[in-house]
C-alpha cells in the first residue's frame, strides 16, 4: 500500500504478510490526506483480532479527521473496540495493539499501545516506542538483556491493548519530532522485531533501494527467517528538498543501535542479580498478574546479603551505627 498526497513532503509505503498463520489479524492504514499512518495488530483469534485491528484503524482515521490528537483518538478506539463485543462484532476478548503517527508538514506526533513499535533510522536505529509488556518491564529493571528479551517465553505477554481494559487503566505512549531529509520512520507489528534483530533491520534500511522496496524486503526477511506471526511494516521519509523543521523538540529514544560498532546506547544495564529466573505471568480479566520469582540457588547466601546491603545504603549505615553502640556497651561492661 502506498500513498502520496499532492503537496505533501511525506512519502509512505506499507506492506503486510500473513506469515505462517491461516489469516491476517494485522491491519494498516496510510492516509496522506490527513497525514495518518497506522499499524494495528489484532488479538483474539479468527473473526476477532482482525475486527479489532480494522476497527482501530477506522476510528483513528475518523477522529483525526475531526481534529482529535492521536492519544485522544486511541482512547476513543479503546472504547469502541470494547463496546463492539456487546454489538456482536467480533467476540469476547478481542483487542488490538496499535502504533500510529500523525504528520503536520514534516512534524510528527507518535502514539502507541501494546508492543507494536516505531523506529527512526538515520544511520543508527533508534527505538521511539516502549513496549507495554512483561518482558519490557524485565529489561527496564535490569533482570534480562535485550537479546534475552527476544527469546523470552513470555515475550508476547502484553499488559495494554486497545479494547483490553477500561479507559481509566489505558496507558497511551507518545513521542514527537520532525522528520528530516535522510531519516526514515518505521512502524511495525511485533512480527518484524520478534524475528529480525536490530542489525538485520539496519542492514536492510542501509542498503540501496527505494522506500517501497525496503518495506517489502523487511517483511519478506521476517517471513524467510521463519516468522510465524503476521508481519506488517510502514516506512516513511520526506523529500530531499523538504524544509527542515525548526522549534520542535528532538524525539526521545528508548535506545539507539549503532550498526558500525554493533552496540546499543541508552538501554538499562543488567543488574548483579540478573540471573534470577524471570517472573511468571498470567493474564486474567485484562490485568497482568505477576508472580515473585523463586530464589536462584546458584547465588550463595553471603553473596545475596552483600548485594542486598549494597543496594540499601541506609540499612548499611544503620547496621554500622548499631555495631558502634554494641562495641561501646561491651567496652563499658569490660
Amino acid at each position: 500500500m502506498s500513498a502520496l498526497a499532492a503537496g505533501s513532503p511525506v512519502r509512505a509505503f506499507g506492506f503486510t504478510a500473513v506469515g505462517q498463520r491461516d489469516h491476517n489479524e494485522d491491519a494498516l492504514l496510510v492516509n496522506q490526506d490527513i497525514g495518518l499512518m497506522v499499524v494495528a495488530d489484532g488479538v483474539g483469534g479468527h473473526q476477532a483480532g482482525e475486527v479489532a485491528s480494522e476497527l482501530t484503524c477506522q476510528v483513528l482515521a475518523r477522529e483525526i479527521a475531526e481534529g482529535s490528537s492521536l492519544p485522544e483518538a486511541i482512547k476513543v478506539a479503546n472504547r469502541d473496540v470494547f463496546d463492539a463485543v456487546a454489538q456482536s462484532l467480533g467476540r469476547e476478548g478481542m483487542a488490538s495493539t496499535v502504533v500510529a503517527v500523525h504528520f503536520k508538514g514534516t512534524a510528527w506526533e507518535l502514539a502507541w499501545v501494546g508492543d507494536s513499535r516505531a523506529y527512526l533510522w538515520d544511520g543508527q536505529l533508534g527505538l521511539l516506542s516502549r513496549d507495554h509488556s512483561l518482558v519490557e518491564g524485565l529489561v527496564q529493571s535490569g533482570q534480562i538483556s535485550l537479546e534475552e528479551a527476544r527469546y523470552h517465553p513470555k515475550k508476547n505477554v502484553i499488559d495494554q491493548a486497545v479494547g483490553l481494559q477500561g479507559e481509566d487503566n489505558l496507558r497511551v505512549g507518545s513521542n514527537a519530532g520532525v522528520l528530516q531529509p535522510g531519516q526514515v520512520l518505521l512502524l511495525c507489528s511485533d512480527g518484524l522485531n520478534d524475528v529480525l534483530d536490530s542489525a538485520q533491520i539496519a542492514e536492510i534500511l542501509a542498503s540501496e533501494g527505494t522506500l517501497e522496496e525496503h518495506s517489502q524486503q523487511l517483511v519478506s526477511a521476517a517471513v524467510a527467517a521463519g516468522g510465524r506471526d503476521n508481519t506488517t511494516v510502514i516506512l516513511l521519509d520526506v523529500d530531499a528538498n523538504a524544509t527542515a523543521g525548526a522549534g520542535v523538540r528532538e524525539p526521545s529514544f528508548v535506545w539507539r543501535y549503532d550498526p558500525e560498532s554493533n552496540s546499543y546506547a541508552g538501554h538499562p544495564k543488567l543488574k548483579a542479580w540478573a540471573n534470577v529466573p524471570p517472573v511468571a505471568a498470567e493474564v486474567a480479566d485484562g490485568t497482568l498478574m505477576r508472580k515473585l520469582p523463586e530464589f536462584d540457588r546458584s547465588v550463595s547466601p553471603t553473596q545475596r546479603i552483600v548485594e542486598t546491603l549494597a543496594g540499601r545504603p541506609y540499612l548499611l549505615l544503620g547496621l554500622g551505627v548499631l555495631g558502634l553502640v554494641l562495641l561501646s556497651w561491651l567496652g563499658f561492661m569490660l
